[in-house]
């Protein structure tokens, strides 16, 4: 007759970590987004269908290379065994179309106020970088061109308001 000895540990479950996107919607094609992990650091990330890492050690997201939509679940797989997995999803959108249009290039001083024709997404405001131009209205576009300067070329930006905002120039 034998006798035999096992020691077995029951661990507590690590039921603390977590993993989190600072945000829940990020813009295509802007910075890549980096998730913040609070806990146990030894895990691996796991994407779910079409998220595309950077740095799949860091959990960092290419954003240029995913497509819009969503939700896209993250997983982060921690290596303790006694630990509840965690996860997060996020969003991605489309970049603001910032498209803007004056009919003409070139006006006369005192004439009629130029307006763009064209405003893909309007909402956003316009600005010109030497302060040279004076807007009538810097939501719609529309140049003073009585107190505008003379001269040129100037460069008219239009940076969108939506959720992933962006500018033009012309």
């Amino acid at each position: 007759q034998a006798n035999f000895t096992q020691t077995v540990q029951i661990s507590p479950t690590d039921s603390t970590t977590t993993m989190f996107y600072p945000q829940e919607h990020y813009c295509q094609a802007h910075p890549d987004a980096t998730p913040l992990i609070n806990g146990d650091t030894l895990g691996t990330f796991v994407a779910g269908g079409g998220i595309v890492f950077s740095n799949t050690d860091r959990g960092q997201l290419d954003l240029d290379a995913m497509l819009p939509g969503g939700p896209y679940i993250v997983y982060y797989d921690i290596a303790n065994r006694c630990a509840i997995d965690t996860q997060d999803s996020i969003w991605i959108d489309q970049p603001d179309d910032p498209g803007f249009a004056y009919p003409q290039t070139s006006y006369c001083e005192g004439g009629p106020n130029p307006i763009p024709t064209t405003i893909a997404l309007p909402g956003g405001q316009f600005s010109e970088s030497t302060a040279s131009i004076t807007f009538a209205n810097d939501q719609t576009g529309e140049i003073d061109a009585t107190m505008s300067l003379q001269g040129g070329p100037y460069f008219i930006q239009y940076t969108t308001a939506g959720p992933c905002p962006e500018t033009a120039t012309q």
